[in-house]
């Protein structure tokens, strides 16, 4: 299996940041790996994506690119511009311009049919029929039916956007994928086909994402940045955390029986140290009888230099149990105070209709939610969810319909700021 990326001993920080955010961090990445990226926020993962895309270089260590072809999903990609749907999937590929060149002509009416039918031709040979059928197998897997592949692209919802450009990964096959959290502003249905999608595809992945379902569907190794280090883990997420949740464990019994160990050590040092004051003490003590004086001074500091060096055996024993004994992190909890409950009701919606174009999105929608009521809208990429936050913000006039925030204890009408947002027949 080949090695499509190795890292050695890299390390990189940001202009103006005291430590290396990766601080000697060694890897491989081999063909056909599937690879999930973890690590805390601020740990430095999507830094690390741009490492391996080469957008950022490390200052200093190893970094071999050894991958040919690459797709990059940032956090917020998704589709842009004014292209068509099935323009927008075909624009990376070299038959893009000939496509293009095609359809202008057919707007004219064919001016000038043999030169339209070179151009065919050419399209022929270039792979383009095929590369369009390809496109439409994909945007089907994708949910998209070969009708709307007509829209553009601005007519699309966000998370649809989000989902087109995720299919033109599907298109044509890259040696490595790196995406960044892919299922972001996608539904569960979409999710699904990305997965599905995943799956069915042989080619090498890095993917970030805290979507622990995905990862267990999609991953086979799991590589953990943590501290500036890079450590792999084969399996899915489930592995990984089981495998985590053994070593936390053992971790644990490990640094209080060292801490037992420490706590007699410094107990014995301090008995030491007792002893060897004692012994010092002895030589300024009166003496008994006739016994000599410069005898028993002798043997008091002959025993209280024993005392120091067995307190110092002591000391270096406590050092290497304390270098020894595992960090283990810490878990902090956090308590919100309990507020008062509000009475009445904080929004009110009443016969709410919208449409974009032709395109209706909802229409006699009514709700009422009550102070402290906690909601999850859920629906479908394009059903028209962000379109209806936006609407009860004030943020787009209303088409149809009434919107009312309510004021604690009353049935009032206030927006947000104390207002009525807005009233349409």
């Amino acid at each position: 299996m080949s090695i499509l990326l190795r890292m050695q001993n890299l390390r990189f920080a940001h202009p103006g940041q005291a430590d290396d955010l990766i601080a000697g961090a060694d890897w491989e990445l081999s063909q056909s790996q599937k690879v999930g990226l973890l690590g805390l926020n601020g740990a430095g993962k999507s830094t690390l994506l741009h490492l391996v895309e080469g957008s950022l270089e490390p200052d200093s260590g190893l970094i071999e690119r050894r991958y040919g072809s690459l797709f990059v999903l940032e956090q917020d990609d998704r589709a842009e511009g004014s292209l068509s749907a099935r323009e927008y999937l075909l624009s990376a590929d070299d038959s893009f311009e000939t496509y293009q060149r095609l359809h202008q002509m057919e707007r004219e009416n064919l001016p000038d049919p043999l030169a339209y039918a070179d151009l065919s031709q050419s399209f022929l040979e270039a792979g383009g029929f095929e590369r369009l059928a390809q496109i439409e197998r994909v945007a089907l897997e994708f949910g998209f039916a070969p009708e709307v592949l007509e829209r553009p692209v601005t007519s699309f919802s966000g998370g649809e956007r989000r989902l087109l450009k995720l299919a033109s990964a599907f298109v044509q096959n890259y040696d490595l994928y790196l995406l960044d959290e892919p299922t972001n502003y996608l539904d569960d249905n979409a999710s699904e086909r990305l997965v599905r999608a995943l799956q069915a595809n042989r080619e090498t992945l890095l993917m970030v994402s805290h979507d622990r379902w995905f990862l267990d569907r999609v991953a086979d190794h799991i590589l953990e940045l943590r501290g500036g280090k890079l450590r792999l883990f084969g399996g899915n997420y489930t592995a990984f955390a089981e495998t985590k949740a053994r070593e936390y464990t053992e971790a644990v019994r490990k640094k209080e029986r060292l801490e037992r160990e420490i706590a007699k050590l410094k107990e014995v040092e301090r008995t030491y140290k007792t002893w060897g004051a004692d012994r010092e003490a002895d030589k300024y003590r009166p003496s008994e009888g006739k016994k000599d004086k410069g005898y028993i001074g002798a043997k008091a500091a002959k025993l209280q230099g024993r005392a120091v060096q067995a307190k110092e055996r002591v000391a270096e024993q406590i050092e290497e149990l304390e270098e020894t004994k595992p960090w283990v992190e810490k878990f902090y909890q956090g308590r919100f105070p309990e507020v008062e409950k509000r009475q009445g009701w904080a929004l009110d919606a009443q016969k709410l209709g919208f449409a974009w174009g032709e395109r209706e999105l909802f229409e006699d929608l009514s709700f009422r939610l009550g102070w402290g009521e906690k909601v999850h809208l859920a629906g479908e990429n394009g059903s028209g969810k962000s379109t209806l936050i936006n609407l009860l913000l004030g943020q787009i006039p209303l088409q149809h319909g009434e919107v009312r925030w309510g004021v604690e204890g009353s049935t009032g009408l206030s927006s947000p700021a104390g207002k009525r947002i807005g009233r349409n027949p």
